[in-house]
């Protein structure tokens, strides 16, 4: 119920401001342990994953089949079976990133950067400079240039989005 108005699309860009400052916090650890009616939650979850997951593949299959040679994508490894929780963007540089952006939040989508992504490998000590740099270079750009959706929703939702998606590239 609160969902529906927190993210109405005529309070979403107030209330975006405050989900905002609510994500880029930094939060004490907390206690992980489950009460029993929150871990007959999680079960009754993971008794539908499969068909959670086959909802996410097929949104992922038709947003790579619509925005091939439209905007840049990162694509699953090859023989892999990705979980595809997002469909990550990728635009060229930041300025690209941050405009694809405000075009799309002007046109009711919500795109952003993973908060939680972070190049692991720029930190550590025990690689040579140059062969890390090499290593995850990759991951680097990810890191600064990407944006994400989700892939769980409806196939309508999925090409409402694409749609805008489509649009805003022309722009671009």
């Amino acid at each position: 119920l609160i969902g529906s108005i927190f993210f109405n699309k005529h309070i979403y860009p107030i209330s975006y401001k405050i989900l905002k400052r609510r994500l880029d916090k930094d939060y004490n650890d907390l206690d992980y342990r489950l009460p029993d009616y929150c871990k007959a939650v999680v079960l009754e979850i993971a008794k539908r994953y499969d068909k959670i997951l086959a909802k996410r593949r097929e949104n992922a299959e038709l947003c790579m089949e619509e925005l091939d040679g439209i905007i840049d994508f990162v694509r699953p490894i090859k023989n892999s079976k990705a979980a595809w929780l997002y469909f990550v963007l990728m635009p060229r540089n930041k300025e690209k990133n941050e405009k694809l952006r405000k075009t799309l939040f002007k046109e009711n989508v919500d795109v952003q950067p993973l908060l939680t992504f972070g190049n692991l490998g720029r930190n550590n000590k025990s690689n040579e400079k140059h062969n890390a740099n090499m290593k995850f270079i990759k991951a680097e750009n990810i890191q600064n240039n990407h944006l994400i959706f989700a892939l769980y929703r409806s196939r309508e939702e999925t090409e409402y989005i694409i749609k805008k998606i489509k649009k805003a590239a022309k722009i671009l």
